[in-house]
């Protein structure tokens, strides 16, 4: 099994995909409108060291795998993931990461995970997986007509590709 991060998200974008979707081209741009999964979507199960989850959208460290067993017998299909090593994983919902570290943030919020928008409802994230929790309070959205009572929250994760763009050094101002 390759300990890949774009592996993992291919394995669980899979099994999520767009409903309502629909596509426009307006001056050689494309423009997709998609909305997410309805609430009753059959998603899989997933099992973690053999224990059933809680949840439909896990989000923690590729690296952390040891094997990947997919199985089709049910209408939604199982998903059982080993780790390397068998250790208690906490997962959060963004709610919860919300509450626990972004406490200035309005009771309304937007959720991202590396970018892309996730479903609070169906979403967790391993908390020791989490890099950092960036908020855009209200007033800092100076949006005409936009709702002024709703936070934008962005997590990264542990990545590879996170941690490499938070390690780079950046100086700004310098030129010619």
């Amino acid at each position: 099994m390759r300990s890949n991060s774009k592996l993992l998200t291919l394995i669980f974008v899979s099994f999520l995909p767009a409903v309502g979707f629909s596509q426009i081209k307006k001056d050689s741009i494309e423009v997709k409108y998609s909305q997410l999964l309805p609430k009753k979507a059959n998603l899989p199960s997933y099992f973690l060291n053999g224990v059933l989850l809680d949840l439909k959208n896990p989000v923690f460290s590729s690296e952390q795998i040891a094997s990947i067993d997919i199985k089709n017998e049910t209408p939604s299909g199982e998903i059982y993931i080993t780790t390397k090593n068998d250790r208690q994983i906490t997962f959060l919902t963004p709610l919860e990461i919300k509450n626990k570290y972004a406490k200035r943030a309005s009771s309304a919020a937007i959720y991202f995970v590396d970018g892309q928008v996730i479903d609070e409802s169906t979403t967790k994230i391993e908390e020791g997986y989490i890099l950092s929790v960036n908020v855009t309070l209200p007033g800092d959205l100076k949006l005409k007509g936009a709702n002024q009572n709703l936070s934008l929250i962005q997590i990264s994760t542990r990545s590879k590709e996170n941690l490499e763009k938070f390690n780079e050094v950046r100086i700004k101002g310098l030129g010619k």
